[in-house]
């Protein structure tokens, strides 16, 4: 009888093993599939039928374990990425709204600081005066890609980051972005963008 219980015992321990296993995706040997095969022809042979008529109470935790597996096989919906709209255009205080050339003149401060003619900017200024108009997302990259001055090098990689997620308009702007996109945005931009695009940033 012994011998019996340390068999049965065996076998509770290996099947317990495999379902945990099984359970969290992990991979079962060459040995424990075999021994499911096994089961499994036992079982449609109905070489097992002494055990199926066995009177038992059922198993809530084979049957978790079951549903749970189940669930994620299903999978969860994907979640969608929550999208930035950043093309809203950008107005002076009577309402107006600014073009893309009015974000040259921190371009043009590079310009000077290189030593370009007077021509070279003047036919630079002159194109981006006609280009479209300004929107959020113009206001944000040039700020963030404008504000190098003093900053480390994983400052920079960070600031880099940032632009790529501003380009793709993808998640949300977390607490201490929205305050570098803000001091940025103070640093480089006049007063007028400055504050509609602190009100905007303020909204989100």
């Amino acid at each position: 009888m012994n011998e019996l219980i340390k068999i049965a015992d065996k076998i509770h321990d290996v099947l317990s093993c495999i379902l945990i296993k099984y359970n969290k995706g992990m991979p079962l040997t060459e040995l424990e599939e075999d021994i499911l095969s096994e089961l499994y022809m036992c079982s449609e042979e109905k070489n097992l039928s002494s055990i199926d008529e066995l009177p038992i109470e059922e198993n809530k935790y084979i049957k978790q374990l079951i549903m749970t597996k189940q669930t994620a096989k299903a999978g969860k919906p994907e979640e969608k990425v929550k999208k930035l709209n950043l093309h809203a255009e950008v107005k002076n205080v009577s309402g107006e709204s600014f073009t893309t050339g009015d974000e040259a003149y921190f371009e043009v401060k590079k310009f000077i600081e290189n030593k370009a003619t007077l021509d070279f900017i003047y036919t630079f200024c002159t194109k981006k005066a006609s280009e479209r108009k300004l929107t959020i997302k113009d206001v944000l990259k040039g700020a963030i890609l404008g504000d190098d001055k003093d900053k480390t090098a994983n400052e920079k990689y960070d600031l880099y980051k940032l632009v790529i997620k501003i380009e793709r308009e993808e998640g949300e702007f977390t607490t201490s972005e929205k305050d570098l996109i803000k001091k940025a945005v103070g640093k480089v931009w006049n007063i007028e963008v400055t504050g509609f695009v602190w009100n905007f940033i303020d909204s989100l």
